[in-house]
């Protein structure tokens, strides 16, 4: 049960609170104080809608909840808290730009006793076992936490197709095994196919007897084009293509006929001669290509002969300046080592001198340290007061004071002579390094000598190679070659050849002209006669094509005549069917909500009914009665609800409860808890 209600900035509500201590709360006053607007609040924090008004509106406009001309920082805020001292409280967010300019949009904050939820799913897993309620539809199109919250939704917000869901869902559905078994065995299979789904078998039937209507209209409409068309004669056709054979064979015959000794004898002439130019351009080839190898191997020879005067010349050059070259990479190798043992050296150099220095600055360190320890003295002694003399303090702590003295002398003294050992070791290395370094450095001196020798050698051979190859060679045996390899590309005489067979392919033509035109001529006869036979052929074959088409669209009408009876009989007898079910559905959903639904119209001709769903109070739409009785019977509706669903303490909400007699009236309307409104005269809102 709801204990406390706390709402800010909600539409005209800028802060009301309020305690509720009994299971019926009455929130009285004038108009336009915000009785309405305290109901939704408590309906938008539980449900996320607003309550179903008298008209049957009440559409999710949620950004109606904001204050009118609120600025920034100015949001709806709803807070409820229930008897086990929990806090549920939603705030409403509205986005802002940076110029104070509104932003379509907005977020919704949750939170429980003051800490904010991560998500929605966080506040309401909590929220729902608080108020005993779990999802029971399997319609997703209604508002479930709403059906038991508002009085109205139910039967004055939900159509005919999301009421008559909700009453099937309580228990008011019909199993295709019942409708089979008052005398609809017929359209078992049917059901079947379609999963027992009615009303989509409905619509396919109806729709397809609109596409079968349509598609009689058009084969009866090409039935008038062919309404006069007679059946072919098949002996007719048969003899046509018969003559069409032979005279087709005919024509071949003669073209196949057409030899002509004379041209024969010509043509074989011509033959001989072609073959004979064919032989002697073939003949000239293979000869000027034998020659041309010969010459080709003449002239490399030549070329080679004169190559190798310049190369006997060069060639001890060459294997000199290839020793000189080997004997200058030798020499350049080794000068860089000498470069990397002189550098290497004199880093071991600098490196001994630093830790000389550094191990001669320990030993004077270790002398100053002996001489002050060898000049320490026992300082604690006592004076006589008689004489004046000193004495000791401790004898024993003098004599371990002495003994002390001696070890540490002793010690520097060890460390003294290491540091002497070591000066020694460093001087030895820096003497070997020393040594090294100089020796490598007169090495490298030798080797840059030699090496500046061998560049001389080197550039002096490289003169005397390119002046020998510079010398130019005798061409001339290699320009005649060449010459004679050009004088061998002269074409091949075939002008006797050719004339004479230009005169036999004249005569060829001409005798081919004329023995043409003869077969042309009686082709041309055999052609007229053939395409008036082919043009017979065409008439008969489309006369039989026409025949056959008229034949084919009387075969479909009558099909789809035949199918057409028979949807038109299968929808009468689904429409009976589905009378019968509503009629059932109607019949238990009375029985089981007490209220009296209609869920048929006998008022459509093609279809016999028109499927609605509505309560009726008195034989009353239920929309047509007054508030008061809307309430009534809206919270009756709840209370079965609850009960066939499963229990719940959601509260219900009825605005505009001033129908209704008196306070003990509206106390007697539901056990469940109760928020109401009723206009009164009162200034201020009043909470009874």
């Amino acid at each position: 049960m709801i204990k406390n209600v706390c709402i800010k900035n909600f539409r005209n509500i800028s802060e009301l609170s309020f305690d509720i201590t009994e299971m019926t709360t009455v929130i009285s006053g004038q108009n336009e104080l915000g009785k309405s607007n305290a109901l939704n609040a408590i309906m938008w924090l539980v449900t996320g809608t607003i309550l179903t008004d008298k008209w049957g509106s009440g559409e999710n406009d949620i950004d109606s909840i904001v204050p009118k001309n609120a600025t920034k920082g100015i949001n709806p805020d709803v807070a409820i808290t229930f008897e086990t001292g929990t806090k549920f409280s939603k705030k409403y967010i509205t986005k802002y730009n940076r110029d104070g300019s509104k932003v379509t949009g907005h977020t919704t904050e949750f939170y429980i006793n003051d800490v904010v939820c991560k998500n929605e799913s966080e506040f309401t897993d909590a929220l729902y076992p608080m108020i005993g309620y779990s999802p029971k539809l399997k319609t997703k199109d209604v508002n479930e936490l709403r059906l038991f919250v508002d009085p109205l939704y139910a039967l004055q917000k939900l159509d005919a197709k999301q009421l008559r869901a909700l009453l099937v869902d309580l228990g008011c559905s019909v199993t295709d095994e019942e409708l089979y078994a008052m005398g609809f065995e017929d359209l078992r299979e049917l059901g079947t196919k379609h999963l027992g789904k009615w009303d989509v078998l409905r619509k396919e039937l109806k729709d397809s007897i609109k596409k079968k209507t349509v598609e009689l209209d058009g084969l009866n409409a090409k039935l008038e084009t062919v309404v006069g068309v007679e059946e072919s004669d098949p002996e007719l056709l048969k003899s046509l293509n018969r003559d069409l054979e032979t005279l087709i064979s005919k024509k071949a015959l003669i073209r196949s006929s057409n030899a002509n000794p004379e041209i024969a004898e010509l043509e074989k002439q011509a033959a001989v001669i072609q073959n004979n130019i064919n032989n002697k351009i073939a003949n000239h080839q293979n000869d000027i290509s034998t020659k041309r190898s010969n010459l080709m191997m003449k002239r490399q020879m030549v070329l080679d002969k004169l190559n190798s005067s310049n190369t006997t010349k060069t060639n001890p050059l060459r294997e000199e300046l290839t020793s000189v070259n080997h004997k200058i990479g030798e020499l350049k190798s080794a000068v860089n080592a000498y470069d990397l043992t002189i550098q290497n050296n004199s880093n071991l150099i600098n490196s001994y001198i630093t830790m000389g220095n550094q191990n001669k600055q320990a030993k004077t360190n270790l002398v100053l340290k002996l001489d002050l320890v060898s000049n320490s003295k026992y300082e604690n002694f006592i004076t006589c007061p008689i004489c004046g003399s000193q004495f000791p303090a401790n004898e024993k702590e003098e004599a371990n004071f002495e003994n002390h003295k001696l070890e540490e002398i002793n010690k520097i003294r060890a460390e003294i002579d290491a540091a002497e050992k070591k000066n020694l070791e460093y001087k030895a290395s820096y003497e070997k390094c020393k040594k090294l370094k100089d020796d490598a450095i007169a090495a490298k001196e030798h080797a840059s000598d030699q090496l500046a020798e061998l560049l001389v050698k080197k550039e002096n051979l490289e003169k005397e190679i390119s002046i020998i190859d510079a010398t130019p060679v005798d061409m001339t045996e290699v320009n005649a070659i060449d010459n004679e390899i050009f004088m061998l590309n002269a074409p091949v005489d075939i002008t006797t050849e050719e004339k004479e067979l230009e005169q036999i392919n004249i005569s060829l033509r001409n005798l081919r002209t004329q023995n043409e035109s003869a077969i042309q001529e009686r082709i041309n006869e055999i052609d007229t006669k053939i395409v008036e036979i082919n043009t017979a052929i065409s008439e008969e074959n489309i006369k039989k094509s026409k025949f056959a088409e008229k034949q084919s669209y009387i075969e479909n009408i009558n099909k789809v005549r035949t199918d057409l009876n028979n949807d038109d009989s299968t929808l009468m007898r689904c429409n009976e069917l589905i009378k019968t079910m509503i009629s059932l559905i109607n019949e238990k959903a009375t029985e089981k909500t007490g209220l009296t639904f209609v869920m048929l119209e006998e008022n459509l001709s093609n279809d016999g009914v028109k499927e609605v769903c509505y309560a009726t109070v008195n034989d009353v739409p239920f929309k047509d009665v007054n508030t008061a009785t809307k309430i009534r019977y809206g919270i009756k509706f709840i209370e079965k609800m609850k009960e066939l669903l499963g229990h719940n303490t959601l509260p219900v909400l009825a605005d505009r409860m001033e129908g209704i007699d008196n306070f003990d009236t509206i106390k007697t309307l539901t056990k469940e808890q109760l928020i109401c409104t009723r206009v009164s005269s009162e200034a201020v809102i009043t909470i009874r």
